[in-house]
């Protein structure tokens, strides 16, 4: 058992493969399922890796990128299980890209290469029956560091309204680095003269474009709330914004299964709230969009986004010291009973 240990530790710095490792036959078919979803013209990153003529020139970054695991990006923890959408590289992806550099970054019998990936430039849902864009564009400045802004447009819609797909689309994927769109149903008048501040007002502060928590926002005392509940003091997520769709680079558009549909509520508004990456050295402009496909018959079943955010609350569930949880909070079609599954996280 110890030699065998000790051989595998061996062989993990050693060129493993027995012919040359091109880019045409190694490695342009990794780069084309894990990386060029951001790597291609036009989008957010900086460099397109679609062509041995383009990628060639970054041959060692992208060595040293696959090597540190920072590319492609992903954040979740794999010793607690995997996702579908995981483009992490395996370590033989990432074994034949180290060996490629090392021996010389080669490009190979151009016959070798497989058909790059196509780019939809319009609407990968095909065609919205309904569209809402931002106001207007909004400017980023050439020099700008990361801005995170807000556009609100009404639907006016006079009636409830489902939807079987969603789709975000960027006005312009080089300043665009991820975004979300929310849809608020109209809120119901308030008694008394004075409005209060909400939530976000009272426990949050902005500074520039970006809002931070307050300090003296008190811990929320309970690790199994309601489903619904949001994550400051007092907040329901019901009757705030709900969040529709995300657009992230590679993420693909959301198309709901046959039977399901999502509801708009008559009279919501839209919220688009985008996060712009820093400048590119000249001024950009955005008007970014979002489209739906309207159901044609009632749904069957009603799909609910689920959001899982890491909160500080006190569990007093089990009457233990306050530690930091991750709430996953179900709920099965009623009458069924509420399911909560509060979990634990190492500090």
């Amino acid at each position: 058992m110890k030699m065998a240990a000790i051989l595998i530790f061996a062989l993990g710095g050693m060129n493993i493969f027995a012919s040359e490792v091109t880019f045409s036959k190694d490695v342009a078919p990794i780069l084309y399922t894990k990386c060029v979803s951001c790597h291609h013209p036009g989008d957010i990153a900086r460099m397109s890796l679609l062509t041995y003529k383009v990628a060639r020139p970054w041959a060692s970054a992208i060595r040293q990128a696959v090597l540190t695991r920072r590319m492609p990006p992903w954040h979740a923890d794999p010793h607690y299980g995997r996702f579908q959408n995981d483009p992490s590289l395996s370590q033989v992806e990432i074994d034949l890209i180290r060996t490629w550099v090392e021996q010389g970054a080669k490009e190979g019998n151009p016959s070798d290469l497989p058909a790059a990936p196509a780019f939809v430039e319009g609407w990968r849902i095909g065609r919205p029956d309904v569209v809402f864009s931002m106001p207007a564009e909004y400017t980023i400045k050439a020099n700008s560091t990361d801005d995170y802004q807000n556009f609100t447009v009404p639907t006016n819609f006079k009636e409830d309204v489902w939807i079987t797909a969603v789709e975000l689309k960027p006005g312009n994927r080089l300043v665009v680095h991820h975004a979300h769109v929310y849809v608020a149903p109209p809120k119901l008048p308030k008694s008394g003269a004075a409005s209060t501040p909400s939530l976000f007002d009272r426990f949050t502060y902005k500074e520039g474009s970006v809002r931070h928590i307050r300090s003296g926002v008190p811990v929320v005392d309970d690790a199994c709330r309601e489903i619904g509940e949001g994550g400051l003091p007092d907040q329901k997520s019901h009757e705030e914004a709900e969040e529709l769709t995300t657009f992230v680079p590679g993420r693909a558009p959301e198309v709901y299964p046959p039977g399901y549909a999502r509801l708009i509520p008559a009279g919501s508004t839209i919220t688009f709230q985008i996060h712009y990456a820093k400048g590119t050295g000249q001024e950009e402009k955005d008007r970014s969009s979002v489209g739906f496909i309207l159901a044609k018959d009632p749904p069957n079943k009603v799909l609910r986004r689920l959001d899982m955010d890491a909160y500080v609350i006190s569990n007093t569930c089990r009457r233990t010291q306050p530690r930091s949880y991750f709430l996953l909070r179900l709920q099965r079609e009623r009458p069924s009973p509420r399911i909560h599954a509060p979990h634990a996280l190492p500090r």
